[in-house]
C-alpha cells in the first residue's frame, strides 16, 4: 500500500520576510514570548514591584492575558498553518500575516497601557484581532463546528454549536 503524507514546505519563503512566510512562525514566537513576558510581569505584580496593569485586578488580568495573549497566538499560529493544508487553499502570508500579528500585538500593548489609554480604545484594540475571525470562506458541504453562541455571526452555517466561555 503506498504511503500518503500531508506536508507543508516550511523552508520556502513566499516573498518577503521569512517570519511572515507561514502563520505558525510569528504566532508561535509571539505565544512563547507572551508566556515568558506576561509571567514575568505577573510575578512582579505578585511581589508588589508593579501595580496590576489596566482595569483588571488580581488574577483577572493574568487570566485575560494568558487567554487572549498566549493561547490566542498559539491557536492562530496552528490554524493559519494547518487550515491551508487541510483545505488546499493558499495560506495567509506576507503583509496580510504581518497585519494580523500587528493587531494581536496592539491588543497586548493596549492591555498593558490600559490605565493610560481610554477604556473604549483599549477594548477595541484588545478584540480587533478576533473580529471577523468567524467570517471565513468554508467549502460547501463542509461539516462546521462553531464555538460561540447561537447569536454570533458565524453560527448561521454551523452543524454543531458548542457554547463559548463567558468571560467578564
Amino acid at each position: 500500500m503506498p504511503e500518503t503524507r500531508l506536508s507543508i514546505d516550511i523552508n520556502r519563503t513566499r516573498g518577503g520576510l521569512a517570519p511572515f512566510a507561514l502563520g505558525f512562525r510569528p504566532f508561535f514566537l509571539g505565544a512563547g514570548a507572551a508566556a515568558v513576558v506576561l509571567m514575568g510581569i505577573w510575578l512582579a505584580v505578585l511581589a508588589g514591584h508593579l501595580p496590576p496593569p489596566g482595569y483588571y485586578q488580581g488574577t483577572a488580568w493574568h487570566a485575560h492575558e494568558m487567554l487572549f495573549g498566549m493561547v490566542v497566538a498559539a491557536i492562530a499560529g496552528f490554524l493559519l498553518t494547518s487550515v491551508p493544508v487541510w483545505t488546499q487553499r493558499p495560506p495567509v502570508v506576507g503583509t496580510r500575516l504581518a497585519i494580523l500579528v500587528g493587531l494581536w500585538l496592539f491588543g497586548r500593548a493596549a492591555m498593558l497601557l490600559a490605565g493610560v489609554v481610554p477604556p473604549l480604545v483599549t477594548a477595541a484594540l484588545d478584540v480587533a484581532f478576533l473580529l471577523g475571525a468567524d467570517e471565513i470562506d468554508i467549502a460547501p458541504g463542509a461539516f462546521v463546528v462553531y464555538i460561540g453562541t447561537h447569536g454570533d455571526q458565524g453560527a448561521h452555517r454551523a452543524d454543531v454549536i458548542l457554547p463559548g466561555a463567558a468571560y467578564p
